[in-house]
């Protein structure tokens, strides 16, 4: 048995003051009378909003009137009001089954880039990426349809886009930086330099300064890069700085479990370990690559001679914790 039920909204005032509506009656098609149909009642309000549903089913497909009306509590009855309303059948809605996309030029139904396939009512944020090697440079239409189980196709869906060539990305040849301390920025290329990294898409890790920063707990770094392209990067600033420094091999030791000097090494470094049991050091070089992975059990010089110059990471593991991370340059 179909079941269809229809919503009507009435907002209904008294006819005269102290006047309430109490109740009301609705009917589909023939009026039976007054007081002799479907009745409904009223909360105790002088104005209310209902909200009134109407049971349809049983009732043929096709157009139907659907009539309504109120009475007061001095037993008037309010006009009597009409609402058109048309019953049908639910469609049977086949499942998609494929959506396809293409650029331009319609190749024909079915012959697009199949962008999903399923078997689903709906499909919504499908994550595809369209092909666009037939699209031109500048502006273009990417055109989007779906076809579906019974083989019918919906109405193709159209978005404009513009088509640009990216410009090569430049390689970061220098970094440099300056201290926030009240001057003015001294102007791009006037920074304290960076150095000892190859050109690179990407910088990550440490990077050490080729002259002393003025630096003490409070003050902010700026810091920014350039490209082989000859342009500047954002100037980033950096406004959580804490300043730590150990001259003495036994606050190293303290600090940090482990105690590395002289930094700046010309050909060789030394590593004292603390507390005890052995200290793993792992060794990378400016370019990242791993130079030495080796367990310490006593104060050992780490022979570098014959290695490039600059930047190189270590860190040192005790068991499975790391316990220390360092930055030593070689000069």
């Amino acid at each position: 048995m179909r079941a269809l039920m229809w919503a009507v909204a009435v907002l209904i005032a008294g006819t005269a003051i102290g006047q309430r509506v109490i109740r009301g009656e609705y009917w589909v098609g023939q009026d039976l009378g007054f007081g002799l149909n479907t009745s409904f009642q009223f909360p105790a309000a002088q104005d209310t909003l209902l909200e009134l549903a109407i049971d349809l089913s049983g009732l043929p497909l096709g157009s139907h009137i659907v009539g309504f009306r109120v009475h007061d509590d001095s037993t008037r009855w309010g006009l009597t009001q009409f609402r058109p309303v048309l019953i049908t059948e639910a469609p049977n809605t086949a499942d998609l089954e494929r959506t396809e996309v293409f650029v331009n030029n319609d190749p024909g139904f079915g012959q697009g880039q199949v962008l999903w396939s399923g078997s689903t009512p709906d499909t919504a944020e499908v994550g595809a990426s369209p092909d666009l090697t037939a699209a031109v440079e500048g502006h273009n239409t990417l055109f989007v349809r779906s076809r579906t189980s019974d083989g019918r196709w919906g109405i193709t869906n159209t978005t404009p886009m513009v088509v640009i060539t990216p410009a090569e990305a430049g390689l970061i040849d220098a970094v440099e930086a300056f201290v926030l301390d009240g001057q003015p920025d001294p102007g791009f290329g006037l920074g304290a330099p960076f150095t000892g990294f190859p050109p690179s898409i990407d910088i990550a890790d440490t990077l050490t300064s080729d002259g002393p920063f003025p630096l003490y707990t409070g003050l902010s770094l700026a810091v920014r890069g350039h490209d082989t392209s000859g342009q500047w990067s954002h100037t980033n600033f950096i406004d959580s700085i804490i300043v730590e420094f150990h001259d003495d091999v036994a606050i190293l030791l303290q600090s940090s479990g482990v105690a590395v000097f002289p930094n700046p090494f010309a050909d060789s470094f030394t590593v004292q370990p603390g507390g005890s049991g052995p200290v793993r050091l792992v060794l990378y070089d400016p370019r990242g690559a791993l130079v030495m992975d080796r367990s310490l059990t006593t104060t050992t010089t780490i022979d570098l001679q014959g290695l490039s110059n600059g930047a190189y990471t270590a860190f040192f593991w005790r068991g499975d914790a790391r316990i220390h991370r360092t930055t030593l340059i070689k000069r």
